[in-house]
């Protein structure tokens, strides 16, 4: 195999995946990502519990990661919904996203009239979204060109006997016909 199928983004990034990713950027705006994600398939929320009354580097901690988090070669599109009073600037992050050339859409729950309007407003644009990278289709890309993660679950004994052991013969195999880990 000296191939994979993926997705190339507009930057040269390439992934594997084609995720739309719903990110709030306050655990306030948490529960609007997660209902606009069980409304509409094949989209990924990404609740977490900061973005109110962090300061220095806790706010820019917590901004590097959602937007690292947008930038990700698996991501195809992003929604970010804020609710209009947090620290961490949603258009900012919009614009850290946007380099990368994905799809890249902001507002905020105020602004739009409440969480039920937000909710509807964030289906629509999540549906309309979906199509688009739903209609972009995978090609053949070299495997020098793949980057995979990896990560020890260590969530037992058996992993370091039987899993990692496992992954590392699979990355030893992928870097030895090109791709990078």
């Amino acid at each position: 195999m000296t191939h994979f199928m993926g997705y190339r983004r507009p930057n040269g990034d390439v992934g594997i995946r084609n995720h739309l990713l719903i990110i709030p950027t306050v655990i306030c705006a948490n529960q609007v990502c997660t209902r606009i994600n069980q409304m509409v398939p094949d989209t990924v929320a990404i609740p977490h519990q900061h973005g109110r009354s962090q300061i220095g580097a806790d706010k820019e901690r917590t901004f590097e990661v959602l937007a690292g988090t947008g930038r990700n070669p698996n991501v195809g599109g992003v929604i970010i919904i804020s609710l209009g009073c947090e620290v961490v600037d949603p258009h900012e992050l919009a614009e850290a996203i946007r380099p990368t050339g994905k799809l890249v859409e902001v507002f905020d729950i105020q602004s739009v009239g409440g969480s039920v309007k937000a909710i509807q407003h964030g289906v629509e644009l999540a549906k309309a979204m979906r199509a688009k990278l739903d209609a972009m289709k995978p090609e053949p890309v070299p495997l020098s060109e793949l980057i995979i993660g990896v990560k020890c679950g260590g969530s037992d004994a058996t992993s370091g006997l039987a899993s990692n052991p496992a992954l590392g013969a699979a990355a030893d195999s992928l870097i030895q016909q090109g791709a990078a880990s």
